[in-house]
């Protein structure tokens, strides 16, 4: 086990590769998670190992969630749970490894907008991905759409 230096004192973690990453995600404000919640990814685009931090919403803080192997072949394995039934096939056809990587090189982020089911409802988000600079790691944040700042708190009618 390797204790995370300060300011994550508490946090233990089974790598140092697993507190860099955590103290990386923890310092982005780019996802905005305290405000929105959702899900930080981050992914080594080598191995496709990943680990999976979530954050709920309101609250300033991070909890690993998961981790594995072959992060894009997981993610299309979730779809068929995790994505709104008429947002699948477009997700399937876009989030592939081949695009995400020619976005984060081209622009500089792969971003995208679909639904979630949530407790049984389609919740709209907001995905983007960027490289962790000087690493062949990316780290994907999804977060609520519309609990974006600039965004209204419900869905117009």
């Amino acid at each position: 086990m390797v204790e995370c230096p300060y300011p994550y004192r508490r946090l233990k973690t089974e790598s140092a590769f697993s507190c860099f990453f955590f103290n990386a995600c923890r310092s982005l404000s780019l996802f905005k998670l305290e405000k929105t919640g959702y899900n930080i990814y981050v992914v080594d685009l080598d191995t496709e190992d990943f680990i999976e931090y979530s954050s709920p919403a309101g609250q300033d803080q991070l909890a690993v969630e998961r981790h594995g192997k072959e992060f894009f072949a997981a993610v299309h394995r979730d779809v068929m749970t995790r994505i709104y039934k008429d947002d699948r096939e477009m997700f399937l056809t876009w989030f592939t490894k081949e695009n995400v990587i020619r976005e984060v090189d081209g622009p500089g982020a792969f971003t995208a907008a679909y639904r979630l089911i949530d407790s049984g409802s389609p919740v709209s988000v907001s995905m983007k991905v960027t490289r962790l600079r000087g690493t062949n790691r990316i780290i994907l944040g999804v977060s609520i759409a519309d609990a974006l700042p600039g965004r209204p708190e419900k869905p117009e009618p």
